[in-house]
């Protein structure tokens, strides 16, 4: 009996070093071969060279690296672009699991087409297939768009709603690997219809939604309206001041899941909370927000306010919550960020200083965020105060090639995931961009 109890111990750590040491080849996998391919095809990428496929009397079809496969009509009545983003993540360092689940892998692995009919009418589908593989849940967008109108834009599709400077820069263009914490009220993509107008020193954007693409387009479940307004009173090549505001509002219906049900549905919304001990509580009704933000050179600041209200309605938690954080940027190399009037947000980082080497200086980034989310009302499982601090290094070796590296300290309040009576977690993580 001894013997044989011995065996199925040695077996059990046999199976469980195995396990391990698996996983451990599959880290290592991962980053050996992004490594081969970034520096195998550096050459090509840093010089950005057009490659044409196939040209004929009608149509030409071609390739860059910075825009993708492109192919276009002579006549100019149709053109399309596929590229992709692809975001590879590690987690070199994790001291309180209890609160942070480890994350190492592909983050994002998005497919993109962006086809343009006869001049005005636009159609993009971005399926991650990090998400959800082969389910409706992986459509990040799945928009028809029209542009005929002088500065207006029409969508009706799977689109984000517009709230936020945060939430309203793409993913690929923010300074750290997770948006603010604040972006965890917010509602994930939703089948609606908006309208967007701008002028020289405002835009505009407002739309009426309906729920998740999985829900279909009616009304039975729930419907929502948001909007934001920003207004740059300074802006020119040195100095941007921007100001915004943006609110939502959603009729449940008095039908609402409470916060400790709602499920992981893996969209793209609760990923700001991935190195917090927040979970996705965008079981709001009211939404109102105000940002702040100043680019002075190659230094970029923000600050974000949002809070949730909620209605008495049978049946939804009467829980509120508000969430803060401001961040200071600095492009050490000297490039300067680009300012998007038409959506009210900063762009990404195209670097001075690139050559055709392994050696590329590219530009560098350097940033702080601090970020809180706190219960102002009601009493609930998800009744608490967290906070993170952020401190991250980027380095752009192209306009599409980026290296990420963040160090996240957390704390919560939060008993039932704290660790030893630990509040605080330390996380080192790192990621590898790629788009085109």
């Amino acid at each position: 009996m001894l013997y044989l109890a011995s065996s199925m111990n040695f077996q059990n750590n046999k199976n469980h070093i195995v396990c391990a040491t698996g996983i451990f080849v599959k880290k290592i996998s991962v980053v050996c071969m992004s490594s081969f391919v970034l520096f195998s095809y550096v050459n090509h990428i840093f010089a950005d060279e057009t490659v044409k496929i196939k040209e004929s009397e009608k149509y030409t079809l071609d390739s860059k690296f910075r825009s993708g496969i492109r192919f276009r009509a002579l006549d100019e009545n149709f053109r399309a672009k596929f590229g992709t983003l692809v975001q590879i993540d590690g987690i070199s360092l994790n001291t309180n699991k209890a609160i942070l689940n480890e994350n190492t892998g592909v983050r994002r692995s998005r497919l993109i087409l962006d086809m343009h009919f006869y001049k005005n009418w636009e159609v993009m589908v971005m399926y991650d297939v990090a998400v959800r593989p082969l389910d409706l849940r992986g459509f990040q967008y799945l928009l028809l768009r029209y542009n005929g109108i002088s500065r207006t834009r029409l969508t009706f599709g799977n689109i984000q709603e517009p709230i936020g400077l945060d939430w309203s820069t793409s993913t690929q263009e923010v300074s750290f690997l997770e948006r603010a914490q604040m972006t965890s009220l917010l509602p994930p993509l939703h089948l609606g219809f908006l309208v967007e107008t701008y002028g020289d020193l405002w835009s505009y954007g407002v739309g009426v939604f309906a729920g998740e693409i999985t829900d279909g387009f009616h009304f039975k479940n729930n419907w929502g309206a948001s909007s934001r307004f920003t207004y740059s009173p300074i802006r020119n090549d040195d100095t941007v001041v921007h100001l915004g505001v943006s609110g939502s509002y959603r009729d449940q219906l008095g039908v609402i899941n409470s916060p400790s049900e709602i499920p992981d549905t893996g969209s793209s919304n609760a990923e700001a909370v991935r190195f917090s001990s927040s979970e996705n509580l965008s079981f709001y009704n009211q939404l109102l927000g105000a940002e702040v933000a100043l680019r002075k050179g190659y230094f970029t600041a923000q600050f974000e306010y949002l809070r949730n209200f909620k209605n008495k309605e049978p049946g939804i938690p009467e829980i509120e919550y508000d969430s803060w954080y401001v961040q200071g940027v600095w492009i050490l190399t000297g490039e300067v960020r680009n300012y998007n009037p038409v959506n009210g947000t900063f762009g990404s980082i195209n670097p001075i200083k690139k050559s055709s080497s392994v050696f590329n200086t590219g530009a560098w980034e350097f940033g702080v965020r601090y970020s809180e989310i706190n219960n102002t009302k009601g009493e609930n499982v998800l009744t608490y105060d967290n906070s993170n601090l952020t401190v991250g290094l980027n380095w752009h070796l192209s306009k599409n090639i980026r290296i990420m590296t963040n160090y996240i300290r957390v704390k919560t309040n939060r008993s039932e995931v704290q660790s030893d009576g630990k509040k605080y977690a330390n996380v080192i993580g790192t990621r590898i961009q790629i788009n085109f």
